[in-house]
């Protein structure tokens, strides 16, 4: 192998590089790396000497990664990661920990990221954590180290994403206190109907584009009216605590803990043997193995693990004791609820 090219350029650069093209503009690239804007500057020149191509043009929003810079950044990604176990410390300090990470999940686990923030500032206060939504190339988000983690439903798999069991909920129907059907224990067919209903729209979970609920009512002939679709969960609880429409969800009791004076949950009709819906955690293979993201996916699963503690003998989400990390063989990006 001719070491001559590498010995004479800056693995610096490819770092710089790969700050350039996540955040796509040159200033917040340079605070990631506690570098001042100029010396970012600096090395972008560096860099397209290097590469021998402008890679970035400048736009009223930043900057645009030219072909050149996408080809580059189809492979650095995971060039990095292997880089960073081979010279990571075996001893990771928390503490000393200065870093950021990236986690994608619906709203109605803010409860968690809200556990894990606190505990993450106790362990490492130099680190920080950006939540998102899940967007629906989150696949690819795991893939290009946009994103670290995802929490979100298990519906098939990908060979180099590994999924964490968090636990499970069962399907519930949501409407607000002293509603028509609050005093039921359980719906039937006729009172789903009868109302108007909030579909909560997310991505991965049936592959039609139709919900779940108007997918099990289909074989009984049945349709729902839905009146309201939104991604936003606490956008759907909204609605129903100032209206008589039904939100049928799983059972996220923990997220209405503040607001639980406002809901009244109802089991929903035996006839349509609704999923009990499973919650993972995604991350790639490719930081299995950092000490960084060991560490914080510790953190997570504790902090799931307290949740379900504390929610004993109420409508959270119940984890099993254990269950076997897997690698799954393909996921669905389609959308549904």
């Amino acid at each position: 192998m001719n070491l001559t090219p590498l010995a004479k350029s800056d693995l610096n650069l490819i770092i710089a590089f790969q700050a350039l093209m996540e955040e796509k503009n040159v200033s917040r690239a340079a605070g990631r790396l506690f570098i001042s804007q100029p010396a970012m500057s600096n090395t972008l020149n560096r860099l397209r000497t290097l590469f021998n191509d402008p890679l970035f043009t400048r736009t009223p929003y930043g900057i645009a990664p030219t072909p050149k810079a996408e080809s580059l950044y189809r492979e650095i990604p995971d060039i990095l990661a292997k880089l960073d176990q081979l010279i990571g410390k075996d001893d990771f300090q928390p503490e000393a920990f200065r870093g950021n990470f990236r986690i994608a999940c619906e709203e109605g686990f803010s409860y968690q990221l809200a556990r894990l923030f606190n505990r993450l500032r106790q362990q490492a206060p130099n680190a920080t954590i950006e939540h998102f939504r899940i967007p629906r190339q989150y696949v690819e988000n795991l893939h290009n180290g946009k994103l670290d983690f995802v929490i979100h439903f298990y519906r098939h798999g990908h060979d180099d994403i590994v999924a964490d069991y968090l636990g499970n909920t069962p399907s519930i129907c949501l409407m607000r206190e002293n509603h028509p059907l609050s005093d039921k224990k359980r719906l039937t067919l006729k009172d789903i109907t009868a109302y108007p209903h909030v579909r909560h729209v997310v991505h991965g979970v049936t592959g039609s584009g139709k919900g779940v609920i108007d997918e099990l009512l289909e074989p009984h002939g049945l349709k729902r009216e839905i009146i309201f679709k939104t991604p936003f969960f606490h956008s759907a609880l909204q609605i129903i605590s100032q209206s008589d429409c039904l939100f049928m969800t799983g059972d996220m009791s923990q997220s209405l803990m503040l607001a639980n004076d406002k809901f009244h949950a109802v089991k929903i009709p035996e006839e349509l043997s609704a999923p009990t819906i499973r919650y993972y955690l995604f991350y790639h293979q490719r930081v299995a193995n950092s000490a960084a993201h060991q560490w914080l996916r510790k953190l997570i699963l504790e902090a799931n693990s307290s949740c379900h503690s504390n929610a004993a003998g109420g409508l959270g989400i119940n984890a099993t004791t254990r269950e076997e990390r897997k690698t799954p063989a393909a996921i669905n990006t389609s959308t549904g609820s």
